[in-house]
């Protein structure tokens, strides 16, 4: 766990250069602060460096975004010229920034109000002021008062987090994600908002929870979930619940009658792995049934493969899976 740093670089700066927001002396203050801050890159690097993020960009149009980036450059002579890796750390910068990151260093900048947290490297435990209980999944960040002192409880979320909410009928908690506004008294649920193809599923383990995408609703009671659509925009109800929704948190794995396809799916999902399946391995009519309690990875994937007569290989965090020869 990983709280964002403001101390050396001002991200309320950058986050209004993007927007065209400053004035001729923010500007050049701004290019001040980049071009003496020596650790410019690893504070980007600690912030976007999570495995996550990178496989969430990679839909991104970087040749047209960098095109962008050195048009603003000639054109409204934003920068200064910097020689050498000063001049690749602010290009970095900007370069992050345009590829996605301005609503998150907009929306989730730390203040003495105000705390925000970034699970990196592992599932990460937030007990709130008000005795509310958030896992946050890996690659997912969080910002929330310090204090509640509001008429509701207001945290915003991007990513997937378990929500246990202690309960206050005069104080709503209220989640707001990039499409939806989840609002509870006091239950337990799971929310998953997928950055990668904006589909947001919210699924309640207790209790009720209201889900708002604009002017539309769902009311969901416990079993139930949602599925927002981010092409359709609608929001669908479902008493179908993925039995497991929450095994990034709680590891217990459950496969009935699923196809490898759908195994592997999860596999990578709860394990934050990528796995590559030979084209000879007949992924949709292998089906799997079997459980697994807070087993590793390693476990995992050999059960998977000797139940299939498959072989797999691992290189740092992706695996392969293939026929035995």
């Amino acid at each position: 766990m990983k709280q964002k740093r403001s101390h050396s670089i001002d991200w309320d700066l950058i986050a209004k250069d993007i927007a065209g927001e400053l004035s001729q002396n923010e500007h050049d203050r701004l290019n001040n602060e980049l071009s003496a801050d020596n650790d410019l890159l690893g504070q980007l690097g600690e912030l976007w460096g999570d495995a996550k993020y990178a496989q969430e960009l990679k839909t991104i149009d970087t040749n047209k975004a960098w095109s962008k980036v050195q048009n603003d450059i000639h054109h409204k002579q934003r920068y200064r010229l910097m020689n050498g890796w000063k001049k690749g750390m602010l290009v970095a910068a900007t370069v992050v920034i345009a590829l996605g990151a301005y609503v998150l260093i907009k929306n989730l900048v730390s203040d003495d109000k105000f705390t925000s947290v970034i699970a990196q490297n592992e599932v990460t435990h937030i007990q709130l002021t008000d005795g509310t209980k958030v896992d946050l999944n890996i690659g997912s960040a969080l910002k929330y008062p310090n204090v509640f002192d509001a008429e509701t409880r207001k945290v915003e979320l991007l990513g997937e987090a378990f929500f246990d909410v202690a309960r206050n009928e005069n104080q709503p908690f209220v989640i707001e994600t990039n499409n939806l506004r989840i609002k509870v008294l006091g239950t337990s649920f799971n929310v998953k908002a997928n950055v990668e193809n904006g589909n947001e599923i919210v699924t309640v383990s207790s209790g009720k929870v209201e889900v708002w995408h604009n002017t539309s609703h769902v009311v969901l009671e416990k079993g139930e979930a949602v599925d927002f659509d981010v092409e359709s925009k609608e929001l669908v109800k479902t008493s179908v619940v993925n039995v497991n929704y929450k095994a990034w948190k709680t590891r217990e794995i459950k496969f009935e009658d699923v196809s490898l396809r759908e195994v592997i799916a999860i596999i990578e999902s709860v394990y934050h792995i990528t796995i590559e399946v030979d084209e000879s391995v007949e992924v949709d009519s292998l089906i799997l049934n079997a459980q697994f309690s807070h087993d590793n990875l390693e476990h995992v994937m050999r059960v998977v493969c000797q139940t299939f007569n498959l072989q797999s290989s691992r290189e740092e965090d992706k695996y392969r899976i293939e026929s035995v020869r």
